[in-house]
């Protein structure tokens, strides 16, 4: 741990041994795993998770489907919820390929925040949803349709096109470049630019929100350690969001 950031997956980044920002990946066993020894080893007194209520109750019926149902997990390609993602809403387009990658994996996407929710219920650490409710990332999708609407046509294509073939090992290929130092990073700024109004909802204005919500929490227990579990992508800004709105110490 240190205090310069890395938007690495499941790597630890600690902000003046208070903040502890975990990135993780949706779809990765390995991040449900550092995810829970994690909170098992820092003395905590609070864990945040990127989720909001409406988010929750969905993880958790979907973790349950699978567990009664482990049929689910069989037989889906990538590319089955791509040929159907122009008749469908952008969000819920981006939700199938998600779980699509999951079921190849056999991972409930989300499994890191069922990690982080079951661990801490087990040490009685209180926990918190900090994420935008969904509700209001769909509004805000829709409310600048008009300027979107290309943005989300192209990325669609592009997912189609590339899709992965679930008799490969280009997902775990995938999974193995995105630990490289820089990839994520890249990948970031390479979807910033070229998806700029889709990156302002999915990304910046929820890394703001979540921010709101550490910070508002941090001027009500200045001293807690404080857990922060997000997806990777969410986690370099964030970290130099809080560190930006800390008071200077004298």
């Amino acid at each position: 741990m240190s205090e310069e950031i890395s938007p690495r997956i499941n790597e630890l980044n600690s902000l003046n041994e208070q903040f502890f920002f975990l990135g993780t990946m949706h779809i990765a066993q390995s991040s449900s795993e550092a995810v829970q020894k994690t909170i098992e080893e820092l003395d905590l007194d609070c864990v945040m998770i990127e989720l909001d209520q409406m988010r929750y109750q969905s993880l958790i019926d979907a973790s349950q489907n699978v567990e009664s149902n482990p049929s689910i997990l069989e037989g889906k390609n990538i590319s089955d919820s791509n040929n159907s993602h122009k008749k469908k809403d952008f969000m819920e387009s981006l939700k199938e390929i998600q779980e699509s990658i999951g079921k190849l994996l056999g991972i409930t996407p989300g499994i890191e925040m069922i990690s982080a929710i079951e661990t801490v219920k087990k040490l009685q650490i209180p926990l918190r949803f900090i994420d935008r409710p969904i509700l209001d990332t769909f509004q805000r999708m829709q409310d600048i349709h008009e300027d979107v609407q290309k943005e989300q046509e192209d990325l669609l294509e592009s997912l189609e096109e590339n899709s992965i073939d679930s008799n490969s090992s280009e997902i775990q290929d995938l999974m193995e470049e995105m630990q490289k130092p820089g990839f994520l990073a890249e990948l970031i700024e390479d979807f910033k630019k070229n998806y700029p109004n889709i990156a302002t909802v999915l990304l910046t204005e929820r890394n703001e929100y979540m921010v709101d919500q550490i910070m508002e929490y941090y001027q009500n227990h200045p001293n807690h350690r404080i857990l922060i579990v997000t997806g990777a992508g969410h986690t370099q800004e964030m970290f130099l969001m809080v560190q930006k709105n800390l008071p200077v110490k004298p």
